[in-house]
């Protein structure tokens, strides 16, 4: 799992995580959280400092951005360097992670009433963890 699918796969599990689902599927994205949280936070400290030595900063030393949140890089060729930076970043291998798997099977229990269903979307972000 690269560093690109950990951002995803956590957001898609920040998704669903307050709805009401079957245990073992509410277990299984609980424990992916945990699991996927510290790659996400080690990804993220270096994704600022990578941001932090290309792009231009206020006087307070934090990212300019411009009218729609977007790190402003120093020049072109920082620009070059930034975006070779990140995709050396996102593309990391994050192979020794195991992710807490389910069985598809898993998924008829939210047909009930008492559950709250998963759309299209849901599933296919939540894909990565069933067996």
């Amino acid at each position: 799992m690269t560093n690109l699918e950990v951002v995803k796969n956590l957001q898609a599990l920040y998704n669903v995580k307050k709805k009401v689902l079957p245990a073992k599927l509410s277990y299984a994205i609980g424990r992916n959280i945990s699991i996927l949280e510290p790659l996400y936070n080690t990804y993220f400290e270096e994704r600022q400092k990578i941001h932090k030595q290309y792009c231009k900063l206020n006087e307070k030393g934090e990212l300019e951005t411009d009218k729609t949140g977007v790190e402003i890089p120093i020049d072109a060729n920082n620009k070059k360097l930034l975006e070779t930076e990140m995709e050396a970043l996102v593309s990391i291998d994050n192979s020794d992670v195991t992710i807490h798997k389910v069985s598809e099977s898993v998924l008829d229990l939210c047909d009930l009433e008492k559950f709250n269903a998963l759309t299209p979307e849901e599933l296919l972000g939540l894909s990565f963890m069933f067996e």
